[in-house]
């Protein structure tokens, strides 16, 4: 442990070909390695395509991000669901290293450790939970993880794009709050932990603290603020199939620094989200149902405010 008392993270062998993983695997009597290589190469292929699905003159997406892809490679990586207790323990296992794709989706696990807090459902699989529960975990995962990676290049492509110099930091950090920034304590795996066996404990660097997440910081600007919130709250309108007046009721009441020409109407709003940020469209307005939204409580703790909005548009 280091001064503050937190394990730093583990070292991944190398391992460049499926060969290699199994012979690291074979000899340490673990097939997490195995596992690791395979994870690798699925958060490798998700970035990839984010970033070729910027590639174009206006830098702008050339097709739907978000649309579910990780989970279906998460499906072919694990195509049995009687294999997801195995599974989720892998990625609970490989948020331990020291690896650029186990920091995304340590990000990635923060709102479902969020969500834990809200509801009490638990994060970590346990012995006896349903298929079904430990399917939802996986699947919610997976969508956080295109978020996750979603925010990263949408930055950097703005960066690159408007010229904005570095700072020198982690310019992510200051955009997509709070899942471009890891959790602060991040501990290794008890000793003896095996191969791709589930923790029985949620991972320290899982739990937020105490005060949520709102001491993070916020975006800059109010573009990169709306930016974030809709990339961000993607997988909350998937998952509670929000419709255009879902999201802009949620928008109203997180933004804090509304911008004046934003599309503050419906259907500019769904083309924005479109056209601009790649994301899928959303539930037809006839599926709204009374009442705020679903997943709303959720969103303002993943997406926190500083302040309630004092922000009223009309909606057209």
């Amino acid at each position: 442990m280091n001064a503050a008392g937190i394990s730093p993270l583990l070292s991944l062998p190398r391992m460049k070909t499926y060969e290699q993983a199994l012979a690291v695997s074979e000899k340490a009597g673990d097939h997490f390695f195995v596992c690791a290589f395979m994870l690798q190469g699925w958060i490798c292929n998700l970035m990839s395509g984010t970033i070729l699905t910027y590639d174009t003159p206006d830098h702008r997406p050339c097709a739907f991000l978000q649309d579910g892809e990780a989970w279906s490679g998460f499906r072919e990586l694990f195509p049995e669901p009687e294999s997801f207790h195995h599974a989720l323990g892998a990625l609970f296992r490989f948020t331990q290293y020291d690896n650029r794709f186990a920091a995304a989706l340590l990000r990635a696990q923060v709102p479902l450790a969020i969500e834990q807090q809200l509801t009490g459902r638990p994060l970590a699989p346990l012995p006896d939970q349903s298929l079904r529960l430990l399917s939802r975990t996986a699947e919610f995962w997976c969508d956080w993880l295109e978020a996750t990676i979603h925010l990263e290049i949408h930055r950097a492509i703005q960066l690159v794009k408007h010229r904005c110099p570095s700072t020198g930091q982690d310019d992510l950090v200051t955009f997509g709050f709070p899942l471009c920034r890891l959790p602060s304590a991040q501990k290794t795996p008890p000793p003896g932990s095996t191969a791709c066996h589930p923790p029985k404990h949620i991972p320290p660097q899982s739990k937020p603290s105490a005060g949520g997440l709102a001491s993070l910081a916020h975006p800059a600007s109010a573009g990169e603020e709306i930016d974030t919130l809709l990339i961000a709250l993607q997988p909350l309108a998937k998952h509670y199939h929000w419709t255009s007046a879902d999201f802009f009721a949620v928008l109203v009441q997180l933004v804090r620094h509304p911008k004046p020409d934003f599309c503050w109407a419906l259907s500019d709003l769904e083309t924005y989200r479109q056209d601009e940020l790649g994301l899928p469209p959303l539930e037809p307005i006839s599926a709204q149902l009374p009442g705020p939204p679903a997943g709303l409580a959720l969103a303002a703790k993943v997406c926190p405010p500083n302040t309630p909005s004092a922000f009223n548009p009309s909606t057209p």
